[in-house]
């Protein structure tokens, strides 16, 4: 009897906390419209993103993550209107209609910039699809991509779940497994993308031969960009002067030239 209720209850917890949305996007003719890009947020102010994906041939989608009675639903594609609406998750098997755009040739800028994509063992970020202006450091960053988390107290990073290596500028290991210097001070406006990549070998010989469980994170500058930074102990502050400290940590960052000194005083 006891072991019925145990299950009972375990049962009730994954259902509470697990939730689904399934959908079928379409045009005014009730096509299915493929590969929409559907984004699952928070709030309506998107500080957020909860899931992602593209409609497949038929428009269809579904999307399961866990928590919240309500999210916001986006869904944009070329030359249709984008779709924002809150969804109640009560009734989480939606139809959505996209009119198509009405626009001048002249005046159309196309920006198909995905916010995620995936080739092969890496996965590609574009910041710009994340940050809504209150992030300062490339950590701030990291803890809005989707399937990468950051330990507050640590700076500890896991990408699915698994510790990551390293992270690395312009495929450059400079830190080793003490990243958190670099995620903590280099300015998030310094990035042009955030690389993902599992399976990794350091031998470009063997990556496609080595059976390899390794992840980094590699980041990719933006050009014409240099940042300089410093901080006292992490925890004191940021500062470009530093004069008294236990530890200063000072940080050089260029397209071109990458560098950072740490030294110790009594």
């Amino acid at each position: 009897m006891k072991y019925i209720i145990f299950i009972i209850i375990n049962l009730i917890i994954t259902i509470s906390y697990s939730q689904n949305i399934s959908g079928v996007v379409l045009d005014s003719n009730h096509i299915g419209i493929e590969n929409a890009s559907v984004y699952v947020w928070s709030s309506v102010q998107k500080d957020h993103l909860i899931h992602y994906m593209y409609t497949n041939p038929e428009g269809k989608f579904s999307i399961e993550f866990e928590g919240k009675k309500e999210v916001y639903i986006e869904i944009k594609c070329i030359n249709y209107d984008i779709f924002y609406k809150n969804i109640d998750l009560k009734n989480n098997n939606i139809e959505i209609i996209l009119n198509k755009k009405e626009t001048i040739l002249e005046e159309v800028i196309i920006n198909n910039q995905k916010a995620v994509s995936v080739k092969n063992d890496s996965t590609f970020y574009n910041p710009e699809k994340f940050l809504n202006g209150t992030e300062r450091k490339v950590e701030d960053l990291l803890k809005k991509l989707p399937g990468i988390t950051v330990n507050d107290n640590t700076g500890q990073i896991k990408f699915k779940g698994k510790d990551i290596e390293t992270v690395k500028l312009e495929n450059d290991d400079l830190f080793g497994s003490n990243y958190m210097l670099g995620t903590k001070h280099i300015s998030v406006d310094m990035i042009e993308q955030v690389q993902a990549i599992e399976n990794y070998s350091s031998n470009n010989l063997l990556k496609n031969i080595e059976n390899s469980d390794k992840i980094v994170l590699n980041l990719k500058l933006k050009k014409n960009k240099t940042d300089f930074s410093g901080n006292i102990n992490a925890e004191n502050g940021y500062g470009k002067s530093i004069l008294t400290s236990n530890e200063i940590t000072v940080l050089g960052i260029n397209k071109k030239i990458s560098s950072y000194l740490l030294r110790s005083y009594n």
